[in-house]
């Protein structure tokens, strides 16, 4: 019916009234009336009784130059099953555009506003026109979107915007049409229509004014009464919306007969709010639409002049990809058909341009997101786009995303194929690692929980593709989205055809049977699993494609009411799955009779992957205990029989189900599986005592397929099992969340941890078996045997987790427990409670042995481990694996305590038996061989060898364990440990870096593993010599170490020698204090330990190393201090300057003794810095020489191979070369200072001389004997150029080193010679004072007799530094040299002999020592080389003397102290 105007006696072109200005009120009514009840849009606004229009009769006339228009359509259509129409809502809705827009031009009102009142479904209709509004934009069709400008408000009344209850069907059913179309099936709540209606009108929603009215009474039919839409579904939370209820019935909610109504007033009011508002608001939307149609066409027309970008793949067209890898468990179905513009859409996404500006990233994976409804063959696509395209790719995988753990167990699968370990983050992390093209396929990711993206591997360039039903997955998708609904209708019935008929059939044109299958494929939504299930049945001649139509429409109707669990989306595909099911139970044979109950147990497997060896292995192995309760299926219980016929009737029963496609066989992989949809129907469909029962046989089942003795040759088939127990468990946890709750069930999950533990499932297992526990102590007793079992499983477990605190708390109640349990009646009497003598409880013990090894307990762990094997190797003898591991837990107890010899009797006959009873490459082997190689690591004997072994170990359990398994890693630990022994600390420190990442990914940051790889890589930076490395990474080992734990002492030891060797003197005591104090008070290790004496000599040596510095700074310093003076005068002696300046008439004058302390500021800030170095450096090398020469051979320990004065004199040079580094500078400025000669004042007489004799030294003021200017003045001629500072080092080393190689060998000797006289006569005291003295009395001759001879080596030093200053001015700038030759022409001397002098001076200070000592030889013969000799070797004996005399003592006193701090701390 047309669009009608209720405006009375007016027509719309010829209304005087009515203005492009004013609005309108459009009436669109659905009304879907029951019964008696189907009525025009007209008689929904009428009441029946009086007759009356209320909104012509009321409304229209305090609003007169409104329009007011209806719009009827023909209802009876969206009821009839089988009308072929795809989308009957978008029909309708095009319709009522085109017609609302043609009567807007045609009254001339194409602007005016618009107010929309929808009653019922004429709201859903009014959405999806104004959807289709919006999207018009072409040219052509633009006008079309007035409709969405101009509309201002909407009125909803009763409109099911969530969807109509169940409960309401029969309002909505025409009594004269057999069963309920598809489109009323799409009413229900939660429909795929609903969803997409409202997804497409929210995001235009906030442009309008709603107003939403609800029912408030119910409508009742049949003696039943229900709401047709509740309240929730009619007034939405929507935001910025008005709500209001109404007091009537569905039908009655637009019937006013009275202005005081209910609902009347709060209408009118709404409506002539929007009317006054209205005109204002539209009229400025209208001005924003046409600059908005502007732009849009520019932008259209600059699209169709850009080129056209090719699409293609993300690889290089260039590069051949070799298929490595194609991990897909599935074919896609020979029957596949159609998706073409899907897949050219995948194609696209994947294969956009990476410089596409639009294109988001989120690791570099391009991620594709196929949603839709369940059945609409999006896992089908997949798979076909994974065959078709396979060659462009390195590898295709397959992950199973129903659940989180199934998930999990895909990315482990992928782990192992690559060699890298059977984890999860080992496979992610290998995909994340691999640079070539990979396709990663994430199917049935349906859960809303669950986080999507925690199955995206980290780095790469892959291409993702996942499959969900949930619509809010999309939000993963970095390149594009696709949505799957119902196929292109034309595909759709290709597909259903081709399912139901043999290609010869298809041969022949039958337009009938198209026009059939297009009614038949319209109701079942066009979605790919219903109509190629539906074609399956009419292919087996169940029904034929006439009568399915009907058969299906009758079981549809039936369903709905029954299951509220069954979605209203997946309606029709259950539908299709129920027709065939029937008709098997219709048919009791025994073979259907089978396939119904095979049926409900696949209800509760998972849907993928059922293996026929599910049943035989059942038959093969048995649950002990009570299975009472379980009541097993005859096909069960024959198939128990394992029996060739038991065999046969299980494969018919297959076949049944296979052939009515309720099941899918893949022949190459031998499994079967089912739909997602179908695997739930199958369950649903039960009641919960059917359920029940059901889940308990799967259980059972499952469980007799799970061997007691976990043979290596199974574990790839009870890995198979993992999904289906966790299909189960889930079950349990919604039935009965305490399970188990009988033994029969107890037993059954006692396996199933079994499988988890061996899969490496550790906390899943862990799970199981707390509860296990608990069901049998309470039940059975803490002492049965499954009991005991039970918890001997937890604690290995707990190992497995690397617990030791919880795995030693279960093994020892195991033990006390075993103590009670005795092999026969005979053994009690033998051997009571306290002294048990039986296998199972030295086994118990074996198993706390290793435990207490792990915790640290390594004394308590020996004593145990010796009980074990001594009680082992009587009952069962050397050769059983029992005894063998309790040979090797107590050896690896031994190695740790440092009892090599004993560990490696036990270690070699352990290695040799497990090599003959499991082979070289089993993992207990692997075990001893790696503790072999460990074990000569720490005897630091065979070295080569432990590091051939320990690598073959490694290589091993990359191929049997994987390359991140945590053994594997550990071998990786042993093996560093071997390379830093081997002087390869590099390279164990890149081998323990590398692993890092794996280490944390696999085991995290707080496990053991972690702080025993960090350990050891500190300890490859020290064997580097990578000392900052080093510290920082046990100071991060520190931070998160408990003391209490087993290796803190052994951790800060090495952290205090690392500070140590950074001289960080302050911490390193500290370090020391703490941990001394930690052992005395907690007595965590004994006095004599050999950690605790290794802390104590770690301290010994901080406190020696800075008495060392203190006693060398302050002998230093007072020498310097007392012997200056003469220093002073030597220096003069020996410059070339000295009869010039220091002597009148050939006898000395009185300028030779005035300032004697010039100079010495720089001595005194140099003297601390460079003798603690020296020092410093003397006793490391001494020590490092001593340690060196007890390892060479020799004749006998009293005759080292070096002799001691060799040894002696190397130390001191390695000394003297680094003090000199930093006092050849001040020596320069204190020598430079040194000569300054005093100017005397105008009061003063002036010192005898010629002015032919130049001074080139001179300062003004009083003579002193402290003159700081002179050191400013030396100072101030190396300001422009300090590297001349360092000019004289080699000429302080050339003095030095002989000085210092004489000296302190015949010192050592002396001094030894002298103590050993006074101990021979017994005048020994040890006092501080005869150390002083002895010291000073070796020091002063031996310093002596070496200075004099050194002598002429110190003039030449003299003469070269004093120099240097001279040479810079030979160097100055001519304005520089102009400068100076007026100032000398000043002080009246004769200009060209100081310029002769000068370059004397720079041909000296360039010249080296032999050079400067042939010259001195030249011009003043020996006497010259040896001037000042007396006075240095006088002033070197007093020096020296005093010098070691005051270190040596000071350092015996301040060692003495500290020897009364460690008597305190209780360790000497």
């Amino acid at each position: 019916m047309p669009i009608e105007e209720l405006t009375l006696g007016v027509s719309p072109t010829e209304s005087p009234t009515e203005s492009p200005t004013l609005p309108k009120v459009e009436s669109v009514n659905g009304r879907l009336q029951t019964h008696r009840i189907y009525q025009s849009a007209l008689d929904t606004v009428t009441e029946a009784s009086t007759g009356v229009v209320w909104i012509k009769d009321f409304f229209l006339p305090s609003s007169p130059q409104s329009r007011i228009l209806t719009y009827d359509y023909e209802k009876r259509a969206l009821l009839r099953p089988g009308t072929g129409v795809v989308d009957p809502l978008l029909s309708l809705a095009t319709t009522f555009l085109g017609e609302l827009v043609a009567d807007r031009s045609w009254a001339d009102a194409f602007n005016r506003p618009i107010v929309f009142l929808c009653h019922g479904f004429g709201g859903l209709l009014l959405k999806r026109a104004l959807a289709l509004s919006y999207s018009r934009l072409g040219k052509s069709t633009e006008r079309l979107r007035s409709i969405y400008v101009s509309t201002y408000a909407i009125l909803f009344v009763g409109t099911p915007h969530q969807g109509m209850p169940r409960s309401a069907l029969r309002f909505a059913r025409d009594p004269d049409i057999a069963g309920l179309s598809q489109f009323m099936i799409s009413l229900l709540d939660g429909s795929e229509m609903l969803t997409e209606v409202a997804d497409q009108f929210m995001p235009i929603m906030k442009q309008y004014r709603v107003f939403n009215f609800w029912e408030e009474l119910e409508s009742e039919i049949d003696d039943t009464k229900t709401y047709v839409v509740d309240r929730n579904s009619a007034a939405p939370h929507w935001a910025d919306t008005e709500q209001c209820g109404i007091r009537a019935t569905h039908l009655e909610m637009m019937k006013f007969c009275t202005t005081r109504a209910s609902g009347y007033t709060v209408m009118r009011e709404a409506l002539t709010r929007y009317i006054k508002s209205a005109p204002t608001a539209i009229e400025t939307r209208w001005f924003h639409e046409k600059e908005f149609l502007d732009a849009e066409h520019r932008r259209q027309a600059e699209e169709l002049l850009k080129p056209h970008l090719e699409f293609g793949s993300t690889f290089d067209k260039g590069a051949e990809h070799t298929l490595e890898y194609y991990l897909v468990s599935h074919h896609s179905s020979v029957q596949f058909t159609g998706r073409k513009q899907q897949a050219q859409e995948l194609k696209e996404n994947f294969g956009r341009l990476l410089n596409s500006p639009n294109l988001k990233t989120r690791g570099g994976h391009r991620i594709v997101v196929i949603y839709g409804l369940g059945g609409s063959g999006k896992t089908q696509f997949c798979l076909r786009y994974a065959e078709e395209n396979r060659v462009n790719y390195w590898g295709v995988f397959w992950i199973d995303a129903s659940t989180r753990e199934n998930a999990e167990l895909g990315f482990s699968k992928l782990g192992e194929v690559a060699g890298k370990g059977s984890s999860f983050l080992a496979g992610k992390h290998w995909l994340s690692q691999c640079h070539k093209p990979w396709l990663l396929i994430i199917d049935n990711a349906d859960d809303p929980e669950m986080e999507i993206s925690d199955f995206f591997p980290v780095d790469g360039s892959g291409h993702i593709l996942i499959t969900s039903r949930n619509p809010r997955a999309k939000i993963y998708a970095t390149t594009g989205e696709i949505r799957f609904c119902g196929m292109d209708p034309e595909e759709g019935i290709n597909l259903l055809l081709k399912s139901a008929y043999t290609q010869y059939e298809l041969s022949s044109q039958d337009q009938p049977r198209e026009q059939l299958a297009r009614s038949l494929g319209a109701e079942l939504g066009y979605l790919a699993l219903a109509l190629s299930q539906a074609g399956a049945t009419i292919r087996r001649n169940i029904y034929t494609l006439e009568q399915y139509l009907r058969v299906y429409v009758g079981y549809r109707d039936s369903l709905l009411p029954k299951s509220m669990s069954i979605s209203v989306n997946n309606t029709n595909a259950i539908t299709t799955w129920e027709i065939p099911f029937q008709k098997i139970k219709k048919h009791m044979s025994v073979e259907n009779k089978d396939a119904v109950d095979l049926m409900h147990l696949f209800a509760f497997l998972h849907f993928d992957g059922i293996h026929e060896s599910i049943f035989r292995s059942s038959a093969a192995n048995s649950v002990d205990g009570d299975v009472t309760g379980v009541v097993y299926p005859d096909i069960i219980l024959s198939s128990l029989q394992r029996t060739e016929v038991a065999q046969a009737r299980l494969r018919q029963a297959l076949g049944v189900l296979t052939d009515h496609s309720l099941i899918d066989f893949d022949p190459d992989t031998r499994r079967y599986s089912q739909h997602p949809v179908v695997h739930r129907w199958a369950r649903d469909r039960l009641d919960q005592e059917e359920q029940l029962s059901s889940l308990n046989c799967t259980v059972g089942l499952l469980a007799r397929s799970i061997s007691p003795y976990l043979e290596a040759s199974g574990r790839t088939f009870r890995r198979s099992l993992v999904p289906h127990m966790e299909s189960c468990l889930q079950k349990l946890e919604n039935f009965a969340p305490s399970f188990p709750s009988t033994i029969g069930s107890a037993n059954s999950i006692e396996r199933f941890a079994w499988v988890y533990a061996e899969c490496g499932l550790w906390k899943k297992a862990k799970f199981l078996q707390r509860r296990l526990i608990d069901f049998r102590t309470q039940y059975l007793g803490r002492k049965h045997e499954d009991t005991i079992r039970a918890r001997y499983s937890l604690g290995q477990t707990y190992w497995n987790l690397f617990d030791p605190r919880l795995t030693i708390e279960e093994q020892r109640r195991v033990i006390a427990a075993r103590r009670w349990i005795w092999p026969s009646w005979f053994a009690y009497y033998v051997n009571p409670p306290w002294m048990p003598d039986f296998i199972s409880y030295y086994a118990a013990l074996s198993d706390l042995t290793l435990a207490l090894w792990l915790a640290g307990m390594r004394n308590t762990s020996k004593v145990i481990g010796m009980r074990a094997s001594a009680g082992l190797l009587k009952l069962l003898g050397p050769d059983d694996p029992i005894t063998l591991n309790a040979m090797f837990n107590l050896a690896r107890t031994l190695l740790h305590l440092r009892e090599w010899d004993r560990a490696h009797d036990l270690l070699i006959p352990v290695l040799r038996k497990r090599k003959k009873l499991f082979g070289r490459n089993h993992p207990d082997t692997l075990m001893a061989r790696n503790e072999l190689g460990v074990l000569y690591c720490e005897r630091r004997q065979n070295l080569a060898i432990a590091e051939r072994l320990v690598t073959n170990v490694l290589e091993a359990r990359k191929v049997v364990l994987g390359e991140e398994h945590a053994y594997t890693l550990w071998s990786v630990n042993d093996l560093s440990k071997i390379l830093c022994e081997r002087g390869k600390g590099s390279e164990a420190a890149k081998m323990l870096e590398d692993i890092i990442p794996v280490v944390t990914r696999t085991l995290g940051e707080e496990h053991v593993g972690m702080t025993m790889t960090k350990g050891n890589l500190a300890k490859a930076y020290v064997s580097s010599g990578r000392w900052m490395d080093a510290e920082q990474m046990l100071s991060q080992i520190l931070k998160s170490m408990p003391t209490d734990h087993p290796d803190w002492v052994r951790t800060i030891s090495g952290y205090v020698f690392v500070q140590i060797q950074l001289r960080q003197w302050r911490d390193a005591e500290k370090n020391c204090m703490d941990v001394l104090e930690l052992i005395r008070r907690k007595k965590v290790l004994a006095k004599d330990n050999p950690r605790t004496i290794a802390i104590a000599e770690q301290l010994a040596h901080v406190y020696l190393a800075t008495d060392i510095l203190l006693a060398g700074a302050f002998a230093a310093f007072t020498v310097d201090f007392l012997v200056y003076p003469l220093d002073t005068i030597k220096t003069r002696i020996q410059s070339p300057d000295y009869r010039r300046l220091f002597t009148t008439n050939g006898a000395v004058n009185r300028s030779l003794f005035r300032g004697l302390y010039q100079g010495i500021g720089s001595v005194v800030l140099a003297t601390l810095p460079s003798s603690g170095a020296f020092f410093t450096t003397y006793e490391a090398t001494k020590t490092s020489l001593h340690t060196l020469n007890a390892s060479l051979p020799s004749p006998s320990p009293l005759n080292p191979l070096i002799p001691l004065p060799i040894l002696h004199a190397l130390a001191s040079s390695t000394g003297e070369l680094v003090s000199c580094l930093i006092l050849t500078p001040a020596e320069v400025l204190k020598q430079n200072a040194q000569v300054v000669v005093r100017k005397p004042t105008s009061s003063s007489k002036p010192p005898p001389s010629s002015s032919s004799q130049p001074q080139p030294h001179q300062a003004q003021g009083k003579p002193g004997a402290f003159d700081t200017r002179a050191t400013r003045l030396a100072y101030n001629k190396f300001r422009n150029n300090p590297s001349h500072l360092w000019r004289g080092y080699t000429a302080l080393v050339a003095r030095n080193l002989p000085f210092t190689a004489m000296q302190f060998p015949l010192f050592e000797a002396l001094r030894s010679r002298i103590h050993a006289y006074r101990d021979r006569q017994n005048r020994s005291t040890g006092s501080l004072l005869e150390t002083g003295v002895v010291t000073a009395l070796s020091a002063g001759t031996a310093g002596s007799l070496a200075a004099v001879v050194t002598t002429p080596i110190d003039v030449a030093k003299t003469r070269i530094m004093l120099s240097a200053a001279d040479s810079l001015s030979s160097s100055a700038s001519q304005p520089q040299k102009e400068k100076a030759m007026k100032d000398i022409q000043a002080q009246g001397r004769d200009a060209k002999a100081e310029v002769e002098r000068m370059q004397q001076a720079a041909r000296g200070g360039r010249a080296g020592g032999w050079a400067v000592g042939k010259e001195v030889l030249r011009a003043e013969g020996v006497r010259g080389l040896f001037r000042g000799g007396a006075l240095r070797g006088a002033w070197t004996a007093l020096g020296s003397g005093l010098y070691l005399g005051v270190y040596e003592s000071g350092r015996k006193g301040l060692e003495r102290r500290r020897t009364g701090e460690y008597e305190g701390l209780g360790v000497v």
